[in-house]
């Protein structure tokens, strides 16, 4: 089934998510990483359907919170296998998790380490360390990670709480557009390897996290490229085999996704033209904002794959239905002069991270998720 044929059939606004790309991206990286388990990030798209198809395909799941727990758990994903890697969590998430039969969380402080033993005794646990993300288009070191010259301790500190410090952990900030930070991690797992070992502790396991990005409006390394480094880089670091696990979002679903929404309305103000629509940055295009417009998702219109380029085009600021300017999600977007009230624009590339942000503020509603083909 096209994505003409859904919007016939389905209100907008939509996000189409493809079956056959979220297998696609699932085996492409299972082949191009070293890993021997992928945990998708359940917080880059918690629909149920998404949830489904992925774990017929053989992924494993990480979540963030206790409320992903329960999707899990009703697709019949056994709470064993699950990975808490959120750093932070509330004593009495541990404490429903653990009774679930959640067994590895991940910590970066102290505290954390406290919390875990005794809350889930005798659990698993990963240390997050704290690594270099300066060229990742979203960051996450000023919040998360505990610097390298700690994690020994924290290492021992478990142990002594009754923990198994059952490996490392890190993430090098979403959709990192560079291989080298891969590197610069990994150096830094061995060297606290090493320490460990002098400590008489051994791990088991190194998770990767997330980050390998997908392409919204220029180039990304190829996840070959990725998994090029992280071969070379296990070989030259670590002191030992390990073995490797990875906790991909953005890469299994965004580019599985295309949201579907009608305009509205057009006008033009102050000589520029505009274009609203029924749906907003408020009501899945989040990451336009935060992001300050690194994140720019490719936009047409629906069908509009014949156009054979004699059609006049135009520059628009496209923005939402609300009565907040802040919902302006694209500017300077080159789309047909004659796009008009109820025409329907295809956003590409937003499996990931769009329905999950989204609220219903001013009374819109989120977009609906339809499986296809």
């Amino acid at each position: 089934m096209s994505l003409q044929d859904l919007a016939k059939s389905h209100p907008t606004p939509f996000l189409a998510v493809s079956r056959r790309t979220l297998s696609e991206n699932f085996h492409q990286l299972k082949s191009a990483l070293p890993v021997s388990g992928i945990h998708f990030a359940v917080k880059s798209n918690p629909d149920v359907a998404v949830l489904r198809v992925l774990a017929e395909l053989g992924a494993k799941f990480e979540i963030a919170s206790t409320y992903e727990l329960d999707v899990l758990q009703e697709i019949g994903v056994e709470p064993a296998e699950i990975l808490y890697s959120n750093p932070v969590k509330s004593a009495a998430s541990v404490r429903l998790a653990y009774t679930a039969g959640v067994r590895t969380y991940a910590v970066d402080s102290f505290s954390e380490i406290e919390k875990i033993s005794e809350n889930a005794p005798g659990s698993n646990i990963y240390i997050r360390l704290l690594v270099n993300d300066f060229s990742s288009k979203i960051p996450l070191s000023k919040k998360f990670g505990i610097h390298p010259s700690e994690a020994v301790d924290a290492a021992v500190y478990a142990v002594d709480r009754g923990l198994v410090p059952l490996g490392l952990t890190f993430h090098v900030g979403s959709q990192c557009t560079s291989t080298d930070l891969w590197d610069f991690a990994l150096q830094s797992c061995g060297k606290v390897m090493r320490a460990l070992l002098e400590k008489n502790i051994r791990l088991h396991a190194l998770n990767i996290g997330g980050g390998f990005p997908v392409e919204y409006n220029e180039p990304v390394p190829e996840i070959g490229e990725i998994g090029v480094v992280l071969e070379h880089a296990m070989s030259e670091y670590l002191p030992y085999k390990i073995h490797l696990l990875a906790e991909p979002g953005r890469y299994l679903v965004a580019e599985a996704g295309t949201l579907i929404t009608s305009v509205i309305a057009r006008s033009v103000r102050s000589g520029k033209n505009w274009i609203y629509t029924d749906t907003s940055a408020f009501h899945g295009l989040l990451e336009t904002m935060p992001c300050q417009g690194q994140i720019q998702y490719p936009i047409a219109v629906l069908g509009g794959d014949s156009d054979d380029g004699s059609r006049r085009k135009a520059r628009y600021i496209i923005t939402g239905p609300t009565c907040d300017y802040l919902d302006t999600y694209a500017n300077n977007v080159l789309l047909p002069i004659d796009v008009a009230e109820n025409s329907l624009l295809a956003i590409s590339v937003t499996g990931a991270y769009t329905v999950p942000f989204a609220s219903y503020f001013n009374g819109f509603p989120p977009p609906k998720v339809v499986l296809y083909d």
